[in-house]
């Protein structure tokens, strides 16, 4: 409901505050909103679909846009190095973009980059990056993602959200700085990264943080059991 009266205002259709910027929904999110793929999920993903899917998820999860900045892309948006996030298109409408963060750069990684050059070849005579059937308008994620996705995914498909999420704790997994996931996901403040971005309880990150701590508890215990033989050599030793 914030994001709508955000737009709302940046149209210029309410003047003043956002009048429930600080409200909360009751209840619990969903998994797909709280879902994060991991790196080998989207490799495998990658692997099942067919074009235009493949790309458009990999697009996704490689670049960290949202749906509505994907469906907005056009080539003259992609300069091979970067994707130039100028627009995005929610249902019928073309407009701006979340917020003036959002229109920004995010850079091409060299798989992305091969994908989207053949998926030039395949598509390039439209405007529009991801064209829909009557190639004068973008496509429609959703419907894409009912008809040629969810189909050969089934339950591990969790959203595009998923992706979005997926890229800033794939990237914080990989060692790389909320800072830096911030600016990929071109979020206002890196806080927003932290809070809703990384999931951090991820099955390989409770792992590794659990092999940390029986390493530590480990050492502990070789400590303790040196000293036990110590005393019993030397009972009247203390």
């Amino acid at each position: 409901m914030s994001a709508v009266f955000s737009y709302a205002i940046r149209l210029g259709f309410i003047t003043g505050a956002n009048p429930v910027r600080e409200c909360k929904a009751e209840g619990t999110q969903n998994d797909t909103e709280e879902y994060a793929y991991t790196l080998e999920e989207v490799q495998w993903i990658l692997e099942k679909l067919g074009e235009p899917a493949r790309t458009v998820c990999a697009v996704a999860a490689f670049s960290g846009l949202r749906e509505s900045e994907i469906r907005g892309l056009k080539w003259e948006d992609y300069s091979r190095d970067l994707l130039h996030v100028r627009r995005a298109v929610w249902r019928t409408h073309v407009g701006d973009t979340k917020t003036s963060e959002s229109r920004n750069s995010v850079p091409v990684i060299e798989p992305l980059r091969k994908l989207l050059d053949q998926h030039r070849l395949r598509n390039g005579s439209s405007t529009w990056i991801f064209a829909g059937e009557k190639k004068g308008f973008a496509l429609h994620l959703d419907n894409l993602a009912r008809h040629d996705i969810r189909p050969i995914l089934g339950e591990r498909w969790h959203g595009w959200q998923g992706f979005r999420r997926g890229l800033a704790t794939n990237l914080f997994e990989l060692g790389v700085p909320a800072e830096i996931a911030q600016l990929i996901l071109r979020h206002a403040d890196a806080e927003t990264t932290r809070r809703h971005y990384l999931m951090l309880q991820s099955r390989s990150m409770r792992t590794a943080a659990m092999q940390k701590l029986g390493k530590a508890v480990g050492r502990w215990a070789t400590i303790g059991n040196r000293r036990k033989r110590r005393n019993a050599i030397n009972p009247h030793k203390r």
